[in-house]
């Protein structure tokens, strides 16, 4: 098998790159093995590390099978996850995958479709599985901390005019809301929340931010009153124009500018790519926002008149993957009966893959 080495794929300047370095198969398939088996292969069933792939040559199995020694199931590494029992090529993920993440605002289905020279509904499906691999809810990862700013945005357009008809703007209104929390200067949680009521805020934001934080939010009373249990939590009025202004001594520039970005950004997704979101789908299109907000880099540069500035983009493709497919065991995407979608449970539920090959 043409294995590519992961230190030759550090950099991939372009989706013709992707397409080029992985039109071979088993190519493509190391590469995806290398990445979602990075201590080596495991049985997606058991979670078994005893496990023997079948020779490449004098055999009729298909491609990159293995079975494992301990419940005798046949997988590849595929199996059980959001590429589960794909006809499509392996390149052509891998492409989805590039353009996805790399992309800035998200990649509508029918212009991913024309890309990929795939039909519109198989793009749709790829781009939820690709998503279903951004849902970073179940995942223990570190709490945010130092400055968090916190926001709600409730996403959706206008209604339509209806005469006669009164609809009431932000608070008040049917739209589902977005609970926004960002370390400043680090990493975002969102997700969607019932309502903009302190029950419906605190879950959240006391499993996602650390009680020694120091918050930072506009006037709203629900932040308030879930502020009391943290370390510090100071406010803007944004009714009085005001937006930021200077903290105490030794203390950071109280403002939520950065959550009201992360806002903006959805906004933005949804008004020039999407154009709607259905309010089932909201959260999985929320994670794809947030892990493109999460591996973003900052690099700095000097302008023509020698002053420091930074240039914001993507992080390097590997990293972003390698982040991403680690999550991707016991994970799938289905077709529903009425031609949407259903993300069944793991075959073992609870299962999870052991981080590391035993010693």
């Amino acid at each position: 098998m043409n294995r590519k080495p992961i230190d030759a794929l550090c950099d991939i300047p372009s989706v013709l790159d992707v397409a080029a370095g992985f039109c071979d198969p088993d190519t493509a398939r190391g590469f995806l093995e290398t990445l979602i088996w990075p201590s080596g292969p495991f049985c997606p069933f058991c979670g078994s590390f005893h496990v023997w792939r079948f020779r490449a040559e004098g055999r009729s199995s298909r491609p990159g099978l293995h079975e494992c020694a301990a419940c005798n199931s046949q997988f590849t590494v595929t199996t059980r996850t959001p590429l589960h029992s794909t006809n499509l090529p392996l390149v052509i993920w891998i492409m989805a995958l590039y353009l996805i993440v790399t992309s800035s605002k998200g990649i509508a289905s029918p212009v991913l479709a024309r890309w990929l020279g795939v039909s519109q509904p198989t793009a749709w499906k790829m781009a939820h599985a690709i998503r279903e691999l951004m849902d970073r809810r179940a995942d223990e990862e570190p709490a945010l901390g130092r400055v968090v700013e916190i926001d709600t945005k409730a996403v959706g357009g206008a209604p339509k005019y209806q005469r006669h008809v009164h609809h009431p703007p932000g608070r008040g209104s049917d739209k589902p809301v977005v609970l926004i929390a960002v370390e400043r200067g680090g990493q975002v949680r969102a997700a969607v929340v019932p309502g903009e009521a302190r029950a419906d805020l605190e879950p959240v934001l006391t499993a996602a931010v650390d009680p020694a934080a120091h918050l930072m939010s506009d006037q709203d009373k629900a932040i308030a009153a879930v502020g009391k249990n943290f370390a510090a939590h100071d406010t803007v009025k944004h009714g009085d124009r005001q937006y930021a202004r200077k903290g105490g001594a030794g203390q950071p520039t109280i403002h939520s500018n950065t959550a009201e970005s992360f806002g903006s950004q959805v906004e933005r997704a949804q008004v020039g790519v999407f154009h709607q979101f259905s309010e089932r789908l909201l959260p999985r299109y929320i994670d794809e926002i947030a892990f493109r907000w999460n591996h973003t880099v900052r690099q700095p540069y000097q302008d023509n008149r020698g002053r420091k500035r930074f240039r914001t983009g993507p992080a390097p493709f590997l990293a972003q993957l390698a982040d991403l497919l680690r999550h991707a065991v016991g994970r799938q995407v289905r077709r529903s009966q009425n031609g949407g979608l259903r993300w069944p449970l793991p075959i073992a539920p609870g299962f999870r893959p052991a981080p590391s090959a035993p010693a």
